[in-house]
């Protein structure tokens, strides 16, 4: 037992210390209340599973390689590094969506396991890894999303993890995988629909983790029930049968630990921005759309119902087809009235705007984006230039985008302008496409992101959307400037 917590702990202290970015980075979006709260429940989870594995007196066979633990080990400490250097950055726009960090977590937890007690007794606990494996967040969003995108939804997924938790906990027994599965699902649904009915204000946070974990916590006492029933004892806490730790300890198993520790622990994740977006600007408008630039008309609205999914409760998406008033040659030589379109996505959970950003409410496969460069507008707000190259159709879009809030409700804007001038050119259309992200981000994840980089982007209409976001952000400060003087 002494060996035993003597390995866990440096384990545990290794990957804190590989990983103090990630888990501050995690802690930090955990305290803003957003699906992340789910992160104990699988770890919970984890350990329940554990312990079940542990309370079944299996027979092992006494082989035992200590190189193939070795090159196990290696190979899962380098995977880990190579996610948390290289990929980590390659979608670090989408960092909170993805938070590949976790997986790095979870590849490094596994990889030191396995040079710490050996392949054969890390893997019996595979239950336990596969539900760990639930720390990494995005096929978790991908359903929630699937599912209606609510705090309901993502309890329905939480829900699924401590059933599948209870029931890897409780063994091949078919009675006691029965009673597990359903006295978790049973109690979690239960708790949600309770929850629901008689508590519908409560915070996100406690809808998304609470009711998993009243679903575990039931799983674990009727299965502690069932042992009582048929041992007489309870079988996890008595009976757990004493297992030697047959992996030999070696100061080149601790050397290689310490080296993959420090490699990994100079890497910083991106911070990502979940604080309310700057500037902030005191009586702001944010119960609509933004209002018009001057010298352009607003010739149709758009909403779009699916925001409340991505955004939040109250979140809202609108778009504004502008049409200039009059024809400039600088903007088009053969004197036509240029149209561009402005996407407004409001939200009072700011955080969900950079985990669901402006350019994943779009269909993108196939189109490549260039870098962004920052343009001053104006009253301390900052835009980001950049380009989007559909090769299908042929088109280019300069866009143009900067986030601000008044505090509590938090703005992104975004202006498009297309390369073909003339009257009904395509813009590409907001909506909810899952699968089409991830199939994205898969291609990206094997061919790497050069597939979608615009690399020499030219931005055709930059002092057209420059011109027309300056107008409309002077309009918005001067407003909400006199709106604060007014209540005074």
């Amino acid at each position: 037992m002494a060996t035993m917590v003597v390995r866990w702990v440096v384990i545990l202290a290794a990957t804190g210390i590989a990983f103090h970015s990630t888990l501050a980075a995690v802690a930090r979006e955990m305290a803003t209340g957003n699906l992340m709260v789910y992160q104990p429940i699988a770890i919970c989870g984890a350990i329940m599973v554990s312990m079940g594995v542990l309370a079944r007196d299996h027979a092992q066979l006494p082989i035992h390689d200590r190189q193939s633990d070795g090159i196990v080990g290696v190979i899962l400490l380098a995977l880990a590094w190579v996610v948390q250097y290289k990929l980590v950055a390659r979608f670090s726009d989408v960092y909170l969506t993805l938070h590949l960090d976790l997986l790095a977590l979870w590849m490094f937890l596994l990889g030191s396991c396995v040079l710490l007690f050996g392949t054969r007794p890390t893997l019996r606990h595979r239950g336990s890894w596969l539900i760990l494996l639930a720390t990494f967040p995005f096929p978790i969003r991908l359903l929630t999303l699937l599912l209606g995108g609510t705090a309901a939804s993502a309890s329905t997924v939480i829900i699924g993890i401590a059933v599948a938790s209870a029931a890897l906990a409780a063994g091949r027994n078919a009675s006691r995988v029965a009673i597990g599965t359903v006295t978790a699902g049973g109690a979690g649904a239960m708790a949600l629909v309770v929850m629901r009915m008689l508590a519908p204000d409560t915070s996100p946070a406690l809808v998304i983790a609470g009711p998993a974990f009243v679903a575990g916590l039931t799983s674990g006492v009727a299965l502690y029930i069932d042992d009582v029933r048929r041992f007489g004892v309870t079988n996890n806490l008595v009976r757990m049968p004493a297992r030697r730790v047959v992996a030999s300890g070696s100061w080149r198993v601790v050397l290689t630990l310490l080296v993959a520790t420090a490699a990994i622990a100079v890497v910083t994740v991106p911070s990502g921005n979940i604080r309310p977006p700057r500037p902030v600007i005191a009586g702001l408008q944010t119960t609509g759309p933004p209002v018009v630039p001057d010298l352009w008309d607003q010739t149709a609205l758009t909403r779009y119902d699916f925001a409340g999914r991505l955004y939040g409760k109250g979140g809202s998406m609108t778009r504004q087809r502008l049409v200039a008033r009059f024809s400039d040659p600088a903007w088009d030589l053969e004197g036509r009235r240029r149209v561009i379109v402005a996407d407004t996505i409001t939200t009072r959970r700011p955080i969900l705007l950079s985990v669901y950003p402006v350019y994943m409410v779009y269909d993108l496969s196939g189109v490549r984006m260039s870098a962004a460069v920052p343009v001053p507008l104006g009253d301390g707000v900052t835009g980001q230039l950049g380009t989007l190259v559909d090769d299908k159709r042929y088109l280019t879009y300069t866009r143009l985008t900067w986030r601000w809030s008044d505090g509590p409700v938090a703005q992104s804007i975004q202006l498009l302008a297309v390369d073909d001038h003339r009257d009904g050119a395509p813009f590409p259309t907001p909506r909810l496409t899952p699968f089409s992200t991830a199939g994205d981000f898969l291609a990206i994840l094997l061919r790497g992101d050069a597939i979608v980089r615009d690399e020499r982007p030219e931005f055709k209409d930059r002092e057209m959307l420059t011109a027309a976001a300056r107008s409309m952000v002077r309009q918005q400060v001067a407003t909400a400037a006199s709106r604060q003087a007014a209540d005074r």
